[in-house]
């Protein structure tokens, strides 16, 4: 998966371009794009430490490219790197492990 930002934001999976969705969908895919490693720890925290409810309602807010990148890289990320820091692993979270 590759995502252009200069020019039009494009979304480009296995060669074939996809559409990255309505104008605010895409400033968030090229905003999440130019802080790339910041985004699995910013996120993972805020999943870990919200209340389900909260989480569950703002996770579907969230454009469907950004649900997946979060359940399949971000999620992941952010508990490899709670089990390297802190020799534990993060707690689960029936939502994003889905």
């Amino acid at each position: 998966m590759r995502l252009n930002v200069l020019g039009p934001i494009e979304l480009v999976v296995a060669g074939q371009a996809v559409p990255a969705g309505p104008p605010k969908a895409r400033a968030l895919l090229a905003l999440l794009a130019m802080h790339a490693r910041r985004v699995p720890v910013i996120f993972g925290w805020l999943a870990s430490s919200a209340d389900a409810d909260l989480l569950a309602a703002s996770y579907a807010d969230l454009p469907v490219v950004a649900r997946l990148m979060f359940r399949l890289f971000w999620w992941p990320a952010y508990r490899r790197r709670f089990t390297r820091l802190y020799g534990a692993t993060a707690p689960a979270n029936a939502l994003l492990e889905s």
